[in-house]
């Protein structure tokens, strides 16, 4: 009877775990590992955490619930992994906790949600209400994906304006966009009046995420054109 309870327990506190959010996925732009160790670090040490390893692609913190009298003293450990893709990282937090001493069991992370988007915003910029968990769907339950604008625009030096870099089967590319266009305005908005390309990428992802249609005046064999990229579901 006492072990038909015990497996009972467990496979209720597995299927649990297997709908929650285990694990939170975020790609930060323009950086390096050493950057967002730093930052995770300084984010995370005010809040109670402790530094318990870094190594080349990881940062392992730990924090202790509980007061061992009116509640246990639970251990948890919050892992950070962390991989260099081109000029962004990838980061992947996921926490596991010390159960009884003897087995490792993976927590929800959703109360740590709000620091892990610091830690990107700190970064890169992105506001917080844009981070959302990359993660791919358990058992490879086919969630959209969200559609994927594939452009930057880059500061022309010296010049008043932004070159396109375009990806190859990105919405942007689909609509006519392609490398190397000059770009003048996004919106009517002047692109050279923004204070930096940082600025320029916040508001094409800010009306991207939106689902606002971006209106873009740039250069075609010497004439002002108009271009429209809307999108679509």
């Amino acid at each position: 009877m006492k072990r038909t309870i015990l497996c009972t327990a467990f496979i209720l506190l597995f299927a649990s775990s297997a709908f929650a959010a285990n694990m939170f996925t975020t790609v930060i732009r323009d950086t390096t590992i050493p950057v967002v160790q730093e930052t995770i670090i300084n984010v995370f040490s005010p809040k109670g955490f402790a530094v318990a390893d870094v190594g080349s692609n990881k940062v392992a913190l730990n924090k202790s619930f509980g007061d061992g009298f009116f509640t246990a003293i639970r251990n948890r450990t919050v892992l950070f992994t962390l991989l260099q893709q081109n000029e962004d990282v990838k980061m992947m937090v996921s926490q596991n906790e010390l159960n009884s001493g003897w087995i490792q069991l993976q927590n929800n992370i959703e109360h740590l949600v709000p620091l892990i988007k610091e830690v990107r915003h700190a970064i890169d910029g992105t506001p917080s209400d844009q981070i959302v968990n990359e993660t791919p769907a358990p058992g490879g339950a086919s969630t959209p994906a969200p559609k994927k604008i594939g452009l930057v625009l880059v500061k022309a030096e010296g010049q008043e304006y932004y070159i396109a870099e375009v990806e190859k089967g990105g919405e942007a590319e689909k609509a006519g966009l392609a490398s190397g266009m000059v770009v003048y305005e996004i919106n009517g908005k002047v692109l050279n009046d923004m204070k930096n390309q940082r600025e320029v990428e916040n508001y094409i992802n800010t009306k991207w995420s939106a689902g606002s249609s971006l209106i873009f005046l740039y250069d075609k064999d010497g004439t002002k054109e108009i271009l429209t990229l809307k999108k679509t579901n």
